[in-house]
């Protein structure tokens, strides 16, 4: 039997519906305490209390009586400290529990404690965003049986890990990101896996998704690890402190997903890493890497999705067998010392010219954890990364296979920017400020229809706006500022609308927005500026 209910009040007669399978109350505006004839669900399966910020759970006495439960979703709930000291309960109260779901509701951990001793083969536990502190109960580590661990977005230290984890032989999906881990990323890898090798091949050996992201780990990457990752499908150590080079050992052949940004990693990309045949997101934006862009990096992973080498140290030119990704979809090459022009057989990005969109492409393909009935487990890893947008800079998440991006700001490319730019009509992104670029803006420009940020300021780019550019209805964000343009503004809904820094330091151009009359014009307002010379500062949106 299958009951869901959107009331205000949480029906206490539901209690006598003995015969429940599947109760859900998430995501209603229901409120009031959870009421204990719950208990008298013997049969119930799945209890959803998620996202309804209402509901109280004071005490968990009837939980205890729930013995056939399957699947826990409890979250953003109020859930205070629960005394569970007098509760009527054995270690096998929840003999049959597979998934056990508790994020955002700030859960204190003797509740923890007391619903892991009672679960004893569980396979899912979620406890992400509850404010955890310090030390995870040691206890959980002995649930053999556990595949899927997510403890994102606590507050766990440098001991938050027990080093019990390593008796978790099945383990295929561990999130640790969004905590406080400190230390060396080799010691919390002994943490996890035990001081020997021996229990690292047991344990790791076919794990999927490792996600370290967002801590304080320091030290460089080990060296001695990563060759019994063979079924590693996501790696993200992104956010840390992490120094020196990028190991050789990274290289997992179905590996989808290495995230490496925000780190002090220094050195050459190893070119261990065109092993890594599956490779759609490759992040290691934001170090200290340096060298040329080796050729390899558009040859091995032929379905690369997402390339960021920002803030690097890179030099050299853009090699032509990056072309050969055709399922290119974010370029972000921004902020490294970059030079050359821009290959005109950018145009085989075939994912930035064709309609179409896989969510697919951006999102791992993993592995289902569990092949447990009914337990409706969603173990899809969601790719994060960060972008300018209008000079901030934005998170992307699930949204992220939306964008087509290419972004060459802030390095020495010069060269006329070439009219295959104009033929990648599904970009939503194009930024090439703050290089050396000259010759016209492509005729044809007003192709890419879908553009919503066009930045080429501060280059040496001149001659007329083209008017193609006023067609491009959906375009939000126009930055000219700083070239050698000249001629009449074109005139459309949306080129007028920008604020007139846009186009400044361009002294031979006229008409609307700017002040600066075209020859031939009606006088301009005596009382307005005479021209935009002193518009040279770029203003804050």
């Amino acid at each position: 039997m299958w009951v869901e209910t959107d009331s205000f009040e949480i029906a206490k007669s539901i209690g006598s519906l003995t015969e429940l399978t599947y109760l859900g109350l998430g995501e209603n505006p229901i409120h009031g305490i959870i009421p204990p004839q719950l208990g008298n669900l013997s049969k119930l399966q799945v209890l959803d209390l998620s996202s309804s910020s209402q509901m109280v759970v004071d005490n968990l006495e009837w939980l205890s009586h729930c013995t056939s439960l399957m699947t826990i979703f409890i979250s953003n709930c109020l859930l205070p400290k629960v005394d569970t000291s007098s509760l009527s309960f054995t270690n096998n109260s929840f003999l049959f529990l597979k998934s056990l779901q508790l994020s955002e509701n700030s859960i204190h951990p003797s509740t923890i404690t007391w619903l892991l001793n009672s679960s004893i083969n569980l396979e899912k536990l979620v406890l992400t965003n509850n404010v955890i502190e310090g030390t995870f109960p040691n206890s959980f580590g002995h649930i053999t049986s556990l595949e899927y661990v997510d403890l994102s977005g606590n507050e766990l230290g440098i001991m938050g890990v027990p080093k019990s984890l390593s008796n978790l032989t099945k383990l295929k999906y561990l999130d640790l990101s969004h905590n406080n881990l400190k230390g060396t990323l080799h010691d919390l890898l002994g943490n996890l896996l035990g001081s020997t090798k021996s229990s690292l091949e047991n344990s790791f050996n076919s794990i999927f998704v490792l996600d370290f992201s967002h801590n304080l780990l320091s030290g460089s990457i080990p060296a001695d690890y990563w060759g019994n990752f063979q079924f590693l499908i996501v790696l993200n150590l992104a956010h840390n402190m992490l120094s020196g080079e990028i190991p050789s050992s990274i290289s997992m052949p179905i590996l989808q997903t290495l995230q490496l940004s925000h780190n002090n990693l220094s050195g050459t990309l190893p070119s261990s890493l065109k092993t890594c045949g599956f490779l759609r997101i490759l992040d290691l934006g934001s170090n200290n890497l340096t060298g040329p862009i080796p050729p390899w990096i558009g040859e091995i992973p032929k379905i690369l999705v997402l390339l960021s080498l920002k803030s690097n140290n890179f030099y050299g030119s853009i090699p032509l067998n990056l072309c050969n990704v055709s399922t290119m979809q974010i370029l972000d090459l921004s902020s490294n010392d970059l030079s050359g022009s821009i290959p005109s057989c950018i145009k085989n990005f075939k994912a930035m010219v064709e309609d179409y969109y896989d969510p697919k492409t951006i999102i791992p393909s993993i592995p289902v954890v569990t092949t447990t009935p009914g337990v409706g487990f969603d173990d899809s890893y969601i790719n994060t990364a960060s972008f300018i947008w209008k000079g901030t800079q934005y998170k992307y998440d699930k949204n992220l296979g939306l964008l087509r991006i290419i972004d060459l700001s802030n390095n020495k490319f010069n060269g006329e920017i070439p009219i295959e730019v104009s033929y990648l009509s599904q970009l939503r992104q194009l930024n090439l400020s703050c290089n050396n670029f000259s010759g016209a803006i492509p005729r044809n420009i007003g192709n890419l229809n879908k553009l919503e940020l066009l930045d080429l300021s501060r280059n040496k780019v001149f001659g007329e706006i083209p008017i193609s550019l006023a067609e491009i209805s959906s375009l939000n964000y126009l930055d000219l500022s700083n070239n050698r343009l000249s001629g009449r503004i074109p005139t459309s809904t949306q080129l007028q609308t920008f604020d007139p820094s846009r186009y400044t330091m361009n002294f031979g151009l006229c008409g609307p927005p700017i002040s600066r009359s075209c020859p031939g014009d009606e006088p301009s307002d005596p009382q307005s500026p005479a021209n935009d010379s002193d518009q040279g500062a770029l203003k804050p949106n």
